[in-house]
């Protein structure tokens, strides 16, 4: 599944999946020439969100921060890989 369609649905779209899992396999950011791709990998789901302003994907975590309290630690660990 790709929430890549609006940022406001992909901010649901992935808060939710966060939210409803079970266990987290995968919550990465791969930093691309042209993009940066946020990656979540649950026991249900598998969501992808793309961003080509890295601002962007910045304000993006910092609203899903706010929306999964549960993976605030893991958030801010992709928070600080952005800005590196």
């Amino acid at each position: 599944m790709k929430a890549n369609v609006k940022t406001e649905t992909a901010l649901n779209t992935i808060s939710n999946v966060l939210n409803e899992a079970e266990f987290l396999f995968g919550f990465d950011l791969v930093k691309l020439s042209n993009r940066t791709e946020l990656n979540v990998l649950t026991d249900e789901k598998e969501v992808e969100f793309v961003c080509v302003n890295p601002s962007v994907m910045k304000d993006f975590l910092n609203k899903l921060k706010v929306l999964s309290p549960n993976h605030k630690d893991d958030i801010e660990e992709l928070l600080l890989e952005l800005a590196s």
